[in-house]
């Protein structure tokens, strides 16, 4: 595994287009409307042997000639540690299984627990290959792998720069050659441990999720920068020692998980039958549900909505983060899309607002519709206060009158998104389709 760092960017002039491939796959394309006019940063990781096999880094600016292109500065591509949250050994990253590995970490104490991941293990390079010349004397002891040796350094207390998902700073400690990064304080549990062997290999142990940065990309990756060393140290056989050492926390990675969709849409049917309000009276409320629908609390026989209640918890797995603060939500975009969809209530084009958990539809100075999602457990109640208008002369028929296309369901999962612990968000689309029955 390596990681690839560059800078690119272009002057505001001319026309230019950059295409960076590796193994004859894109891993990085910006048209002349999106590539930066100050020198940016980039950062990738690669898999090698990925793609067509040939291991080829390219770099191609595909604008128009004679303009100017694009400028690229401190390219760099070195050997990286990948370590992802998301369960089970990742084929795209350096996790491994073994117990060879998770036995380096076997005296390191009070693990922290993480309700949402398993320990995670990783092992590789961190590039630190090295060619020794030992001089006349010889190696130590005439043993050359024994007279090289390994070692990791840091300075106890040093913040590390991550924090775990829930917002607690980690800081690092060397604990009998092992770097320990712990929760708050030396006396925190362990959210992570960085071994080295003598052969110079890197083994990373995870046991808290942490809190990756970009809420737009499920896969970021946080390291630990400068703040860990290797250090190699080689003794000749009357003695004499050197040393030299590198800084390895660039190379750790630790990759962020997303949540994913789990499980099948959730379909329901609210009958206008089951309406009993100021607004419209249907014509057999208080029937129970087996239309689909109950008149407002199906705990009485009063007059109210027609209502139906369920969840959308089981409909998201939110992976080694947790779930966030706001596990469901509505878009930012909700407004707009319900909008675009042209419902009406007798003729009325309905209008929408938010608040807090709630999506109220309104038309002829009263509430039409209202979903109500709660934003911890995912539970969700819809309320039909007065009839939407479907298409004419169609009897007890579900396909509302939009203008446009007509619709059969409502997809209320469009305007709604699952976020974990860290801010990756994923849309909830057809996961919650609503049919509207006429009366």
């Amino acid at each position: 595994h390596y990681t690839l760092t560059f800078e690119a960017g272009s002057p505001p002039a001319g026309n230019k287009h950059l295409v960076v491939m590796f193994g004859g796959q894109v891993i990085l394309d910006l048209d002349n409307a999106h590539i930066p006019t100050t020198m940016t940063s980039y950062s990738f990781d690669l898999v090698g042997g990925s793609g067509d096999g040939l291991n080829l880094l390219e770099f191609k600016d595909t604008g128009t000639a004679d303009n100017y292109g694009s400028y690229i500065a401190n390219i760099s591509v070195h050997n990286s540690i990948i370590i992802d949250e998301t369960a089970g050994v990742q084929t795209d990253s350096s996790e491994t299984s073994s117990t060879t590995v998770s036995d380096l970490f076997q005296h390191v104490g009070f693990l922290g627990t993480d309700p949402d991941m398993q320990p995670q293990y990783a092992t590789g390079s961190a590039g630190l290959d090295v060619d020794v010349n030992f001089g006349a004397d010889g190696p130590k002891n005439d043993d050359a792998a024994t007279a090289k040796v390994y070692a990791l350094s840091v300075t106890d207390g040093t913040d590390s720069g991550l924090t775990t998902t829930d917002g607690h700073h980690i800081y690092l400690f060397n604990e009998n050659g092992i770097i320990v990064g712990r929760v708050d304080n030396a006396n925190g549990v362990a959210a992570f441990a960085v071994a080295i062997d003598q052969l110079g290999e890197i083994s990373v142990a995870q046991y808290l999720s942490i809190h990756n940065n970009d809420a737009t990309n499920p896969n970021d990756i946080m390291t630990l920068g400068s703040t860990i060393s290797a250090q190699l140290t080689v003794t000749d056989n009357d003695g004499d020692t050197v040393f030299q050492s590198v800084t390895i926390g660039d190379a750790i990675h630790f990759r962020d998980d997303g949540p994913t969709v789990v499980a099948s849409a959730t379909s329901v049917t609210v009958d206008e039958d089951d309406i009993a309000t100021w607004y419209a009276q249907g014509t057999s409320p208080n029937d129970g549900n087996s239309d689909g629908s109950y008149t407002g609390s199906p705990a009485d026989n009063g007059p109210g909505p027609a209502d139906v209640f369920g969840t959308l918890a089981g409909h998201v797995n939110f992976g080694a983060d947790g779930a966030g603060a706001n596990a469901y939500s509505f878009t930012a975009n909700t407004v707009a899309t319900m909008t675009a969809l042209g419902l009406t209530s007798h003729g009325n084009l309905l209008n929408y607002s938010v608040s807090g958990d709630t999506l109220t539809a309104s038309a002829g100075g009263h509430s039409v519709f209202t979903l109500t999602v709660n934003h911890t457990t995912g539970a969700y109640t819809f309320s039909l206060f007065d009839s939407l208008d479907h298409v004419n002369a169609n009897g007890q028929n579900t396909t509302l009158e939009t203008g446009a296309n007509d619709l059969t369901q409502i997809d209320f999962g469009s305007i709604l998104k699952a976020t974990d612990g860290d801010g990756d968000s994923v849309a909830l689309t057809g996961q919650l389709l609503v049919t509207i029955r006429d009366d």
